[in-house]
Formats: C-alpha cells, structure tokens, sequence
C-alpha cells in the first residue's frame, strides 16, 4: 500500500518576495521588524543586530554584539525572503506599528541603515 497526502496545497508565497533585492524593513502588524536579505547582506549578515537613532528623525539598524543595548537576535523566517527582529518595543516607541503591515525604504550611511522616520510607507494590507 503506498501512502499519499490527503490535501495537495500549492507553496504560498510571501507578501515581502517582491521586496528581496530592495533595501528596506517591514513592519508588521505585531510591531515586528523584518529586514529584507539585501538590507541584511548590506550589514554584513550579521547574527545580532542592534537598533540606534540619531536623535533627529531617524533609526538605524548596524551589526549588534550580543548583550549590548537594543540589540536583537536575527530569526530566520521559514519563507527565507525576510529576517525578524522581535522589536515590538522600538516600533511601538517610533509609532511604526499599525493593524496594517508596511514597508520603508532605507539606505546605507557609514555602515548602518539607516530609516528616515518621516517619511511615507507603503501599506500591505
């Protein structure tokens, strides 16, 4: 007798796979922070990543040392298109968490990337 699965279901995509090769951070409806694997790779790939602010509008997310302020560890997510940061308080800090998923744009100043808090996201949901 040979067994087969009772339900074929067809791999879901992620919402964020449009974003992979784009340096930007998604915020999720939980407050989480979601690096895309090009805003990672720009940082070095690092395995903890600590979160700074300028003081003048702006956060910034460098390679982190375990046990330093604000810094996170990098999970992994089972699509592979993003990397989490359990940041629920820094988003809730900032005002970045909403009941709607969202993105930012970043760029790379003197090794860290850098998220300008003004401007406009781009809503998923």
């Amino acid at each position: 007798m040979q067994w087969k699965p009772v339900l074929t279901t067809a791999a879901r995509s992620s919402r964020y796979t449009e974003f992979a090769n784009s340096l930007c951070v998604h915020v999720n409806h939980r407050g989480d922070l979601l690096l895309t694997p090009a805003a990672w790779n720009a940082i070095g790939a690092p395995e903890f990543v600590q979160i700074v602010s300028d003081g003048n509008g702006r956060m910034g997310f460098r390679k982190g040392d375990k046990g330093k302020a604000c810094t996170y560890t990098v999970q992994e997510i089972s699509s592979g298109c993003v990397r989490r940061l359990a940041a629920k308080a820094v988003s809730k800090k900032y005002g970045l968490a909403e009941e709607k998923s969202k993105t930012y744009d970043l760029y790379v100043d003197d090794n860290v990337l850098v998220l300008n808090l003004g401007q406009k996201p781009t809503y998923h949901d």
